[in-house]
This record gives structure tokens, C-alpha cells and sequence, in this order.
């Protein structure tokens, strides 16, 4: 980006405005980005490692048309250890952020489904078993 264009995002953005130079500032992101719940960012109950996941979760959810986000791939994006990650992941069910819904297919086998909620929703259990009799009824 060569300093015209910043020149011209800086005056656009009126950081300059009114004589107040303010030091410090952000210029605002054009594409390619994220949003995140402040519900999560503002919630001092969750660690900031475990604050990364939630990002990189919506990161990827948000904006991924290549196919299907797994459990597995997430951890991957991480590049943190299987534990280190468990603790994250199980740190976000258990604050209500990351809900688990579990559905039989066939026996002794179960297809895990995520949801990451931008508020903590605390009524339900950490994972959901959500029969496969659901599904049909709704296809009809």
C-alpha cells in the first residue's frame, strides 16, 4: 500500500478532524475480517487462549467455502497440543459458547454438530442429544 492511499483512508476515516491528533489509532479494516461477539471478548470468566479459539472458530466458519470445518481442523489452524486444545474447546462448552449436539446414526455411533453462540447460553447441557427422527420430520 504506498502513502497516498493511507493518506487518502486517513482522511476519509477523519482521524485528523478537528485539529485532534489522537496517537495510537486504528485504521479501520477494508475486507477480509472477522467479527466477534464483545459479549465474548468482554467476558472475564474465559481465558485469553481460549478467547484465540473462539476468533479462530468464527474465523473459519465464517468464511470458509472449501468444504466442511471439523473439530480436527480447527485444532490444526491452532497449532497448539491435542490438550492444550481439549482445555479450550471443553472451557467454551462449558460456558455456554460452543454448544455440542450429538445425533445417533446407527449403533454405537453418533454425528457431533457445533453451534457458537455470540451470548453464553447456560440452560442447556454442555452436549445435546438431538434425535435422527427430527430430521425427517423436518424434511417432510
Amino acid at each position: 500500500m504506498n502513502i497516498d492511499s493511507i493518506v487518502n483512508r486517513i482522511n476519509e476515516e477523519k482521524i485528523l478532524d478537528n485539529n485532534k491528533l489522537s496517537s495510537g489509532g486504528f485504521l479501520k479494516k477494508r475486507y477480509n475480517f472477522s467479527q466477534v461477539s464483545n459479549c465474548v471478548l468482554d467476558d472475564e470468566n474465559i481465558a485469553i487462549d481460549t478467547k484465540c479459539l473462539y476468533v479462530i472458530i468464527q474465523r473459519w466458519i465464517t468464511y470458509y467455502e472449501n468444504g466442511h470445518i471439523s473439530k480436527e481442523f480447527i485444532r490444526k489452524k491452532c497449532n497448539v497440543g491435542i490438550n492444550k486444545f481439549d482445555r479450550m474447546w471443553d472451557e467454551l462448552k462449558k460456558l455456554g459458547y460452543l454448544k455440542q449436539y450429538r445425533i445417533a446414526s446407527g449403533k454405537n455411533r453418533f454425528i457431533y454438530v457445533y453451534d457458537l453462540l455470540d451470548e453464553p447460553d447456560t440452560t442447556n447441557t454442555e452436549t445435546i442429544n438431538v434425535s435422527i427422527g427430527m430430521f425427517k420430520q423436518i424434511a417432510q
